[in-house]
C-alpha cells in the first residue's frame, strides 16, 4: 500500500512540475526564445544555469526537455530582469573574480614574507648540516636493510639446503 502511495506522490509531483513548465513556456516561450529574451549566448546562459553548454544543446535538441528547476531558474531570472534591468545586466565572470582574489591573496602573502626577518646565515647553515646528516642516516639505513635482506636470503638458502640434504 505504501509503495502505491509513494508512486502516486511521485506522479503527482511530476504532474505539478510539468504544469509549471507548461505555464513558464506559455509565458516566456521555449528555451531558445527565453535565451533570445535574455540576449545571451548558449555559453552565457549555460554559465548562468551552472551547466555545461552541451547540456543546453541537448535540452534544446530533445525538444525543450530541460529539468523543471532550469525552467524555474530562467523564470526567476526573467522576473528579476523585469523588476530591475540593471541588476541582471551586470555580468559577473566568476573565473576573473576568483583569479583576482587569488592574486590579491598571493600578493598579501608575498608582502608578509618580505616583511618577516629572513633567517640568519648561521641558521641556514645549521639547517643544511641537519639535512645532510639526515641524508647520510637514510643512506646508512638503506645499506643496512640491503645487507639484512642478503643475510636473510643466505639463511633461507642454507635452511633449504639442510632440509633437502637430510
Amino acid at each position: 500500500m505504501n509503495r502505491i502511495l509513494r508512486i502516486g506522490g511521485e506522479m503527482q509531483n511530476r504532474v505539478e512540475y510539468q504544469a509549471e513548465i507548461d505555464w513558464i513556456k506559455k509565458k516566456h516561450g521555449n528555451l531558445e526564445e527565453i535565451r533570445a529574451k535574455l540576449a545571451m549566448s548558449k555559453r552565457q546562459v549555460s554559465r548562468l544555469l551552472l551547466v555545461d553548454p552541451s547540456a543546453w544543446s541537448r535540452w534544446v535538441k530533445a525538444g525543450d526537455n530541460a529539468p523543471p528547476h532550469v525552467y524555474r531558474m530562467l523564470d526567476w531570472y526573467l522576473r528579476l530582469e523585469e523588476k530591475d534591468p540593471m541588476l541582471t545586466k551586470m555580468e559577473f565572470d566568476l573565473r576573473k573574480y576568483t583569479e583576482s582574489l587569488s592574486q590579491r591573496f598571493f600578493d598579501r602573502k608575498k608582502l608578509e614574507f618580505q616583511e618577516e626577518p629572513s633567517a640568519s646565515f648561521d641558521e641556514v647553515s645549521r639547517l643544511n648540516r641537519e639535512i645532510d646528516g639526515l641524508k647520510r642516516r637514510t643512506e646508512t639505513l638503506q645499506k643496512r636493510s640491503g645487507i639484512l635482506l642478503i643475510l636473510i636470503g643466505i639463511q633461507l638458502a642454507f635452511g633449504i639446503y639442510i632440509l633437502i640434504n637430510n
